[in-house]
């Protein structure tokens, strides 16, 4: 039902039965389970769903569904919002949530994450123009760079031309609906 193309690529699959809304939920929360717990059996696994103070009714309550269903197997969830981060631990141990407040990474890592992200090294003053507006917010840090480059607002080599901060996306979101908008 969530990819109906896959019916038509692979002919072994026969249409789900038809339920109500809250069972159709259950469905998909026990088969995101079950896929976790087979993955978590094989090796040890973390989940990360950023953007988690977006969540909706639906995906905590399948967060919730994982908290319960994840505690035999290896696996640790941990969902990012904002600066802070809410970790499920699944142990045999019942499992706990924990808040975890996490700082932004410093200058340095940043320099380090866009040079990765560029395959060369980015001009300080670009670090430092980056750092000021995301506060060290990996994400935000790479959408913000991708958005100065596609752009054209990095400076030219021998320049430290930069636009002002107040001129650029000043969120995460600002920089998305940026990229939506242009697709």
């Amino acid at each position: 039902r969530l990819c109906p193309a896959l019916s038509e690529m692979v002919a072994a699959f026969a249409p789900a039965v038809p339920l109500d809304p809250a069972d159709e939920r259950l469905r998909l929360h026990e088969a995101v389970a079950g896929w976790l717990q087979r993955m978590a059996r094989r090796t040890p696994l973390l989940v990360v769903v950023d953007g988690f103070g977006f969540a909706d009714g639906d995906l905590l309550g399948l967060i919730g569904h994982l908290a319960r269903r994840l505690r035999d197997v290896p696996a640790l969830v941990v969902c990012v919002r904002g600066a802070t981060a809410t970790a499920h631990r699944s142990t045999r141990i019942p499992g706990t949530l924990q808040t975890l407040t996490l700082a932004g990474l410093d200058e340095g890592a940043t320099a380090a994450m866009l040079a990765d992200v560029a395959d060369r090294p980015v001009a300080p003053a670009t670090v430092a123009l980056i750092q000021e507006l995301t506060g060290g917010s990996p994400l935000f840090s790479v959408a913000l760079y991708r958005h100065l480059l596609e752009e054209g607002l990095l400076p030219r080599p021998g320049s430290t031309s930069l636009p002002a901060p107040a001129a650029l996306p000043q969120t995460l979101t600002d920089v998305v609906a940026w990229r939506i908008a242009h697709l």
